[in-house]
């Protein structure tokens, strides 16, 4: 049996959550031979880092759509290519995508809900409606986020929307970090010896590094040899680094830029902070928790990642309750390494590979339905070509899922028979 075909459909293939669970979904499923992935992007990467270069070494297919005749172009590319599955991911894929895919003839399609959740609630309040409006479209929307609050917001059925957990390969992060820390750290400002506190995202308002920035002023008379690695890129990086020169922190607050050795910066960490107050626990921190770090984290409203008192600290988005929690965990080793534990415990039950397996399935399904509907199909082809035919003759129509074979029966003369074989 041929592989499953998806094509992915996302804005971007930039530094991200979204475009690294598309890169994992690829490596992970593409593996077993099982699954003939592609993936098509609307727009260039704003930062220089982009996952099409290791999503061509999968061996995956890479199509740019993007520039001013984006409309025409992925109308086009949608229309010229057959997927047995189409998964959209992010906004703009989802409102361009997917009327053009349905106008295509494209009828299985999945859509994943971004974990950007205060920022949609805020920022993007119609994306639910629209939403909404797509779901007929759609046949399994697939989230991280409370499904119940998605449904109420949307209205789309709940039998549509599909929850799933995991995005990082905890093993694998288990055994970088493992690696890294019988290694030098990846900046020679970690040799000193002092404490190193950890942040990474994307440098977006939304991301809140300026409280960071404010925390590690606050801790610096306590904490001297304190260093505080900023991880990622994005339009507020400039602002953020001449905000530090005002405070005197360079030296201690360090912009390394986007990096993927992610795991190598945690294991020479001794706790991890997240800002972002719209969103809750991320890939990020998931890696983090997997390299045993303790956690402070802003509320956010949605799911944390973070138990007040049991793997970490819980508090406002607030500069001087950020410094507090810090020092209180940096102040306490005991507490620290009991927390680190249980950050390890919780992160094993997000492994990536559960979301795959659940992709797996649902790709499995869609298809299984798609052909069983081109099968039905045949067998009214063959029904409306009932008509004389010479025995021994035969035409071949090509449907997606295999051939229409219509043969003349030798054994009842004037009659045709049709039958879909599977490609």
């Amino acid at each position: 049996m041929r592989p499953i075909r998806v094509l992915h459909l996302i804005d971007s293939l930039g530094g991200g959550g979204s475009e690294e669970w598309v890169r994992e979904t690829c490596r992970i499923l593409g593996a077993g031979g099982g699954f003939r992935f592609e993936v098509a992007h609307l727009r260039r990467p704003r930062t220089p880092f982009s996952y099409e270069s290791s999503l061509r070494a999968l061996g995956v297919p890479v199509h740019y759509l993007g520039g001013v005749l984006l409309p025409a172009r992925l109308a086009a590319f949608l229309a010229t290519r057959r997927f047995d599955v189409l998964h959209v991911h992010l906004f703009a894929s989802a409102l361009l995508g997917i009327p053009l895919a349905r106008l295509a003839g494209h009828r299985r399609i999945v859509c994943t809900v971004p974990c950007r959740w205060e920022q949609t609630r805020r920022d993007f309040p119609w994306v639910f409606p629209a939403y909404r409006l797509l779901a007929p479209w759609v046949d399994r929307f697939l989230t991280a986020l409370p499904v119940e609050e998605i449904v109420r917001k949307s209205g789309v059925p709940r039998g549509r929307v599909v929850p799933f957990r995991g995005s990082i390969d905890i093993a694998q992060t288990e055994a970088s970090c493992e690696q890294a820390r019988r290694s030098p750290p990846p900046l020679s400002e970690l040799a000193g010896g002092g404490p190193v506190v950890l942040g990474t995202a994307r440098f977006h308002p939304d991301k809140r590094h300026d409280l960071a920035v404010e925390a590690a002023a606050r801790l610096r008379t306590g904490f001297p040899n304190l260093r505080w690695v900023l991880l990622g890129d994005g339009p507020e990086r400039e602002a953020l680094q001449a905000r530090a020169r005002r405070l005197g922190l360079e030296g201690t607050v360090l912009f390394p830029g986007f990096r993927t050795d992610v795991a190598s910066f945690c294991a020479h960490a001794d706790l991890y902070v997240r800002t972002s107050s719209n969103e809750g626990v991320n890939r990020s921190q998931l890696t983090a928790m997997a390299c045993a770090l303790p956690m402070v984290g802003v509320r956010s409203g949605a799911p944390e990642g973070v138990e007040e008192g049991i793997n970490g600290r819980l508090v406002a988005p607030d500069p001087d309750a950020i410094a507090r929690a810090v020092a209180s965990i940096l102040s306490d080793p005991p507490c620290a390494r009991a927390m680190g534990a249980e950050s390890l415990r919780r992160a094993r039950g997000e492994d990536v590979h559960h979301a795959t397996d659940e992709f797996a399935s649902l790709y499995r399904s869609l298809a299984s339905e798609m052909l069983a509907t081109q099968r039905r199909a045949g067998s009214a082809v063959a029904a409306e070509n009932l008509l004389a035919h010479p025995p021994g003759e035969q035409e071949q129509h090509p449907v997606d899922g295999g051939d229409l074979l219509i043969a003349g029966d030798a054994s009842r003369p004037g009659q045709r028979r049709a039958a879909v074989r599977a490609g």
